[in-house]
């Protein structure tokens, strides 16, 4: 799942400040150079912004944006 499906999906089941608050989360993320994994499960769909530093990957936040 990319970008333009997750938030469509995204705004068909959430409100329209959840749909705020992952644009807002995805801005800081790209903001920072941040790699991110974008995620399409049976359920959910989410992305996980992370950081590729001296050869080790490190997720920043400690969570998933999830769609479901």
């Amino acid at each position: 799942m990319k970008e333009k499906s997750f938030f469509q999906d995204l705004k068909a089941k959430c409100n329209a400040t959840e749909v705020a608050v992952a644009r807002q989360l995805l801005s800081w993320a790209q903001a920072r150079g941040l790699r991110l994994e974008w995620g399409k499960g049976k359920t959910y769909g989410s992305f996980v912004p992370k950081l590729d530093w001296r050869g080790k990957e490190y997720q920043l936040l400690p969570f998933m944006v999830l769609v479901g």
